[in-house]
């Protein structure tokens, strides 16, 4: 070997040792802000060189070239980290779904004057209006407009229900 593969070896270990130095000042500049975890600059060895004789790679009494940075890694504890990722989705799990049973809760409209139990309820009191004086045409008339007034609730409920069926649909995917 030649003495520059000495002083080759000696380079890469300053600029592996200035990476890291690079890393420990990015720490101390982030010291203070929220949410920052440590990072650190794991060290590699690079590929010895064989011996100078028929040896093969593999075998002991190799020349070592030298160490490189590898990777920077984040210091972090990961149970907490697992912990976070749990209760996070749970959360938004939750926060969907109240935000879903709103929605159909706003258009269900109950209990009030325009739900639907209101409009079932004088679907009823009129056949039994009915019920009670069938020649009557007045008492056909309204059972004829509230069952039309119960079948648009109805198909209204069916298409909002439906699109937001749709529109939590289109949000999984």
């Amino acid at each position: 070997m030649s003495t520059f593969h000495g002083l080759e070896m000696a380079r890469q270990a300053l600029s592996t040792q200035q990476s890291a130095l690079y890393t420990t000042g990015h720490n101390i500049a982030n010291a203070n802000t929220e949410g920052y975890s440590r990072q650190r600059v794991n060290f590699e060895t690079l590929s010895p060189y064989p011996s100078a004789s028929r040896n093969r790679p593999e075998i002991p009494g190799q020349m070592g070239t030298g160490v490189t940075a590898g990777s920077v890694q984040r210091v972090r504890d990961q149970f907490l980290d697992n912990q976070y990722r749990s209760e996070n989705s749970t959360s938004s799990y939750w926060s969907t779904r109240s935000e879903a049973l709103s929605r159909m809760e706003n258009i269900l409209n109950e209990p009030s004057e325009s739900g639907l139990s209101t409009t079932v309820d004088q679907f009823w009191q009129s056949l039994q209006d009915l019920a009670v004086n069938p020649e009557n045409s007045g008492a056909r008339s309204v059972v004829l407009q509230r069952g039309q007034a119960l079948a648009e609730t109805f198909n209204y409920m069916s298409e909002s229900l439906t699109n937001i069926r749709t529109d939590l649909k289109s949000q999984i995917d």
